[in-house]
């Protein structure tokens, strides 16, 4: 919300005491992580974890995984009721697909795991790539006054599909990167940046929708509100886009294969 509201003014002088404050904060933590480990205490988050090259690229991408897929949201939402003037029904409805493949993606997500490895999370980040991808050109390409909900349903089906392939997985195997008596801090520092991660992607592609709407002077119409909130949407979406490629780029530095657990 502060980068929202800042867009037009600038940022008031507690919007950058937030983010000073927060950036200290984190520092501070790191060492006083590192002073309990010096006096053989047991940290919180051992700092040990991100000695492992592959761990810290898997926490990246869990950040950057959640950023991109759940940010698309917001700005359907957004897009769809303040935009076009649907209700929020309608707003939850364009998502199902979504929801959906992300259900039957989910179900198989184990199975393939013990075939494929690794590959199910290549597979399920790059179909959510794909379905980002082709949501942003369905908005970029497809005229306003023409879009529907049905336009978006293929390229939600098939990044829902790859959601759920890739959730519920990916932790398994991020954790598989350190060592065995280090796994339950490692799945802690996973959850957490997951969340950090949904917040974080809806901060930045909230700023970029918002940042990149605007009005001709006078009072709009219908039709001109609805191509102004297009235009944001579309660049939100882009957004978005880019981050699961970045995250199909990260899926790489995951081991190939883990041990199945029971």
């Amino acid at each position: 919300m502060p980068l929202i509201e800042g867009e037009d003014a600038g940022w008031p002088w507690w919007t950058w005491a937030s983010l000073v404050g927060g950036l200290l904060l984190l520092v501070a933590f790191a060492f006083w992580e590192r002073r309990v480990v010096a006096r053989d205490g047991s940290p919180l988050v051992p700092p040990r974890l991100f000695a492992h090259a592959a761990f810290t690229g898997g926490v990246i991408l869990a950040l950057v995984y959640f950023a991109a897929f759940t940010s698309i949201f917001f700005t359907i939402s957004i897009f769809w009721q303040s935009g076009l003037g649907h209700s929020a029904l309608a707003s939850g409805l364009v998502s199902v697909p979504f929801a959906v493949g992300s259900i039957v993606g989910a179900s198989q997500s184990e199975r393939l795991t013990h075939r494929l490895g690794r590959r199910v999370l290549v597979i399920g980040t790059g179909m959510v790539a794909v379905g980002l991808v082709s949501v942003w050109l369905v908005l970029w390409l497809v005229p306003t006054g023409d879009l529907n909900h049905w336009h978006l349903a293929a390229p939600l089906l098939v990044g829902g599909v790859g959601s759920g392939l890739f959730i519920a997985p990916n932790a398994q195997f991020i954790v598989a990167t350190v060592d065995r008596e280090e796994a339950g801090a490692a799945s802690g520092v996973i959850g957490t940046m997951q969340r950090v991660g949904s917040a974080a992607g809806i901060a930045v592609v909230g700023s970029v929708l918002f940042g990149s709407l605007a009005f001709p002077p006078g009072r709009p119409t219908p039709e001109v509100v609805a191509d102004a909130f297009a235009h944001a949407a579309t660049m939100a979406m882009g957004t978005s886009a880019a981050l699961s490629v970045v995250a199909f780029a990260l899926v790489f530095a995951l081991p190939r294969q883990v041990q199945p657990t029971r």
